[in-house]
């Protein structure tokens, strides 16, 4: 069933050194709530579970670059674990990791 939660830890840590300038960090634990089963290529499920969905590391940087000037920069790392792979290839053949980068400027006026 494709109705599976999941729970989730979270850090953070926001940090403002200088007012026009903006850090944050952040780590997330991922866990299903149920065992993610396995299968095989015919769609039959295979005995290996796992509950373990992943970690994912989060930064994010804003800076006002002039008062109507705005850059941001956010970058997400994602650690896929054991119930990952098993979602999203039947088995438990490791996933490499993920990773995103957006940046936006944005001018208001």
């Amino acid at each position: 069933s494709w109705g599976m939660c999941a729970n989730s830890v979270s850090n953070s840590l926001k940090l403002s050194p200088w007012k026009p300038l903006g850090l944050e960090a952040s780590y997330t634990y991922l866990r299903a709530v149920q065992p993610i089963h396995g299968y095989d290529a015919t769609g039959t499920p295979t005995g290996e579970t796992s509950q373990d969905i992943g970690h994912e590391i989060d930064a994010n940087l804003s800076a006002k670059i002039l008062p109507n000037v705005t850059y941001e920069a956010l970058f997400g790392l994602f650690f896929p674990g054991e119930g990952a792979s098993l979602l999203i290839n039947g088995g438990s053949s490791t996933l490499g990791y993920a990773w995103e980068l957006k940046e936006t400027i944005a001018v208001t006026f």
